[in-house]
């Protein structure tokens, strides 16, 4: 039985590392221009199901989708897959440490912000380990701000009148 077939799963040292797939030109190991998900599966050396999970959480791998509807990738997927496959079976790094390596370099972009959420969050102020504030004491703060800006406006239109 060859290696990566159907019937068996394949093995993560099944193939020769990826760090020496990548030392070498890739384009000598990548000859064609587009894989389908079995390929990459042998050449990066893990099961589709990974490659599936793996693109759910890098962002810049993104295959095309065939006709068929079948996973297409470019040399440039396999690429950055293989670099992902050597993070975490080589370097041993969780998928969120491969994922925030593959940032320090500028392969995988920052992580996204939340709507509303600044680009660059404050930091933490010399009151930022202050005790919490109940309940009570929040509502008497808001009540005074509410009573100063109504004065505002009394005198705006005071002055404007």
């Amino acid at each position: 039985m060859t290696i990566g077939s159907p019937a068996e799963p394949i093995a993560p040292n099944a193939v020769k590392p990826a760090s020496q797939a990548m030392s070498q030109n890739n384009d000598d190991k990548l000859p064609k221009l587009f894989y389908r998900i079995g390929e990459v599966a042998r050449i990066v050396g893990v099961d589709p199901s990974v490659l599936r999970h793996w693109e759910q959480e890098c962002r810049t791998v993104r295959p095309r989708r065939a006709k068929s509807g079948q996973r297409v990738y470019t040399k440039q997927d396999v690429k950055q897959l293989l670099e992902i496959r050597r993070l975490r079976y080589e370097e041993q790094l969780t998928m969120k440490g491969a994922i925030r390596r593959l940032q320090q370099v500028g392969i995988e972009p920052p992580p996204e912000r939340a709507a509303g959420e600044p680009a660059n969050p404050p930091e933490p102020g010399p009151d930022a380990a202050a005790p919490a504030v109940s309940r009570e004491q929040l509502r008497q703060v808001l009540l005074d701000l509410r009573r100063r800006v109504v004065e505002v406006i009394a005198m705006l239109e005071d002055d404007s009148t």
